[in-house]
């Protein structure tokens, strides 16, 4: 088996990792930079739930409030890998984008060794993100959003609530679709027919290199977007791993990850 530890005394330049034979970690299955990656999760969820913290990876910075961060184990027992991560974060803000809660789940994440280096492997990771109707782009200046508790959506003036639109979003493989289903007169409801005038085409191009939308639904308070990302990448050394775990437990709560793909 090969294993990575970091080394103390190397250059700067040098990713402070060297490969470590060892039969007897091959035949307990143990992968000590696997090891070293559930630790340092641990110590995560011990120092940042429920605490707001910021996470920079190259030019990308997202701060939010850590709920969870799970590292499953593989039920093959295969060396090196982790089986399913799943990370849930609310209250997130990316860039100008306020998101309600962010779950993560990464799938089949496998550490892939190398000489020198190591990536973490997940594929793929789904994706479901929970935005409250004040945080979506306007419609119309003078319309307003709301979901109530049981995921119903309804557009109303922002004059008044006596008067409401009933909408749905529908994802099929052509897009996404918001269907009106119904006028609301007061306590009457009328439904509609599903006539094309009655549909509003939304664009979904614009989603990142990789990230397949899986479907939109309106829950409790929010709408629920599901992506899938096919696959993605890290690049991890021991000693990264090392010196983020001793920033934890001196109580940092902004970190900086390596840029994955």
């Amino acid at each position: 088996m090969i294993g990575r530890w970091p080394l103390r005394g190397w250059p700067d330049g040098f990713p402070g990792r060297v490969p470590i034979v060892s039969d007897v970690t091959a035949a307990l299955g143990i992968d000590p930079l696997v090891v070293l990656l559930r630790s340092t999760a641990a110590i995560a969820v011990a120092t940042l739930r429920g605490r707001e913290s910021t996470v920079t990876a190259g030019a990308v910075r997202v701060r939010g409030v850590l709920e969870e961060l799970t590292v499953g184990q593989d039920p093959r027992g295969v060396l090196g890998r982790l089986g399913e991560v799943r990370m849930v974060a609310r209250d997130v803000v990316w860039s100008a984008t306020r998101l309600r809660r962010v779950t993560l789940s990464g799938r089949n994440v496998h550490v892939r060794p190398a000489a020198i280096s190591a990536t973490v492997v997940a594929a793929p990771v789904l994706i479901d993100v929970d935005v409250a109707p004040e945080d979506l782009p306007p419609i119309h200046p003078r319309l307003r959003l709301v979901i109530d508790a049981d995921g119903r959506a309804t557009l109303h003036p922002t004059a008044t609530a006596r008067i409401g639109l009933e909408v749905a979003p529908e994802h099929a493989e052509t897009g996404l679709t918001v269907v009106a289903r119904a006028l609301q007169l007061g306590s009457r409801r009328v439904r509609l027919p599903a006539w094309g005038m009655l549909r509003r085409q939304i664009p979904t191009d614009a989603l990142p290199a990789g990230v397949r939308l899986v479907g939109v639904e309106t829950a409790d308070g929010v709408v629920r977007v599901s992506a899938e990302l096919e696959r993605w990448t890290a690049p991890i050394t021991a000693a990264t791993l090392t010196d983020l775990a001793a920033r934890l437990t001196a109580g940092a709560t902004e970190v900086a990850l390596p840029v994955g793909e």
